[in-house]
């Protein structure tokens, strides 16, 4: 998600992924996304996150994503 750090709405939550992919969206955002944010919202397939993205999710939380298992 390099030159992502703009992005304010992720709609990921239909994706047939594996976890691992899941996990990789959490912490590439979390990487490009280095201050705080206003309306940002995160869709996301919550029984494909596991808890190796736990840490960037927080922090993604603490930026402001307002973040929506589906």
């Amino acid at each position: 998600m390099a030159g992502c750090a703009g992005l304010r709405q992720l709609h990921l939550a239909n994706n047939p992924v594996r976890e691992a992919v899941c996990d990789q969206w959490f912490a590439d955002l979390d990487r490009a996304v280095t201050g705080l944010v206003t309306d940002a919202v995160f869709w996301y397939p919550g029984a494909k996150r596991t808890s190796a993205s736990d840490a960037p999710w927080s922090s993604l939380k603490a930026k402001g994503y307002v973040m929506h298992p589906f």
